[in-house]
């Protein structure tokens, strides 16, 4: 499960070596892509409604699961059909 740490600038996955180079290696293409768009359309809304979403995903390890995150994981899931929810969560978030 994630843990926020005591100063709240810093959110620890408690992801492996291998397992974080593999998440960083996916998230890098979605943010790729992501960062492609235009940061005014309404894909750009979407994901930027996402983020509180996506961060209590995240820090719930994937048990809360709010409207808008469940839109954008929608929209993404088309352009990443073989990034987890995880890993578009949080490429949402660092977006």
């Amino acid at each position: 499960m994630a843990k926020l740490n005591t100063n709240l600038n810093q959110i620890d996955f408690g992801a492996g070596a291998q397992g974080l180079a593999a998440t960083s290696q996916s998230l890098g293409q979605v943010l790729s892509s992501m960062s492609m768009s235009s940061n005014t359309g309404p894909r750009f809304k979407l994901i930027e409604r996402a983020q509180p979403d996506a961060i209590n995903y995240i820090v719930s390890d994937g048990n809360i699961r709010g409207a808008y995150l469940e839109q954008a994981l929608t929209l993404l899931r088309k352009e990443h059909s073989n990034a987890s929810d995880m890993e578009l969560a949080k490429a949402i978030l660092a977006y």
